[in-house]
């Protein structure tokens, strides 16, 4: 499972939430043309169809094992999530939930960059015409 997280995209594992329950993942064209379709509605927020795109790509060249290890490892991310409030630290800040340093290697050797990707993806409103989230992401990953 950690193989297939340290193939995965850091802005894929923060932006699970935005993206379909991994349980209901299959590998086929079907499931990733209904990824595109869900993404391209209206009033989705650019967090949302950054994060199925992302899974589009990253499902796009799995092999059968890869996708199976990935599906299971993001049902453990999900269910303890990837990030946490830093109970320790005397202002509001976040860090990688210990469960995860501890079960997967490839996420504590990017931790540094998890955290500084957490802040950029941060929630924030947008309209249709300033889609302000998005933009930055772009940016940032220029």
């Amino acid at each position: 499972m950690d193989a297939a997280l340290e193939q995965s995209p850091s802005d894929l594992l923060l932006l699970l939430d935005g993206l379909p329950r991994p349980d209901t993942w299959h590998l086929g064209s079907g499931f990733l043309a209904a990824l595109l379709q869900e993404a391209e509605s209206d009033g989705m927020h650019s967090l949302y169809r950054y994060a199925h795109a992302l899974l589009r790509e990253r499902l796009g060249n799995a092999s059968g094992a890869d996708f199976l290890a990935l599906k299971s490892a993001c049902r453990v991310l999900l269910s303890t999530g990837v990030m946490v409030e830093d109970t320790k630290a005397e202002s509001s800040t976040k860090m990688v939930h210990p469960v995860v340093l501890d079960v997967f290697p490839s996420i504590a050797n990017r931790e540094t960059e998890l955290l500084a990707r957490d802040i950029a993806l941060r929630w924030r409103p947008e309209t249709e015409s300033d889609p302000v989230v998005l933009n930055e992401i772009i940016r940032q990953r220029s």
